[in-house]
C-alpha cells in the first residue's frame, strides 16, 4: 500500500464483502480449576490484583478463617 487512499479502498471493499462460515468444529475441552493458594501465592495475587500489602492480605485471610460475627445471626 502506497498511500492512505489505497488502504481505504481495501477497507471499504472488505466492509462491503459477504462472509460465511465454512466449517464449525465443536469439541469439549476439560476445564480444570486453579490450584488452591499457598501463603505466598495468596500474598502475590492480593498485591498484584488488589494492591494489598502482604500483612494486610494475611490479616484479611485470618479474619475469613476465624469467621465474622453477625451478632444474633451467628458467625459466618
Amino acid at each position: 500500500l502506497k498511500n492512505r487512499d489505497d488502504a481505504q479502498a481495501i477497507v471499504d471493499a472488505l466492509e462491503e464483502a459477504i462472509y460465511w462460515v465454512d466449517k464449525v468444529k465443536e469439541e469439549r475441552k476439560p476445564r480444570y480449576p486453579w490450584p488452591p493458594f499457598t501463603t505466598s501465592t495468596l500474598q502475590q495475587a492480593a498485591s498484584r490484583t488488589l494492591g494489598f500489602s502482604p500483612p494486610l492480605a494475611m490479616r484479611l485471610a485470618q479474619q475469613l478463617y476465624e469467621g465474622i460475627s453477625l451478632g444474633e445471626e451467628g458467625t459466618v
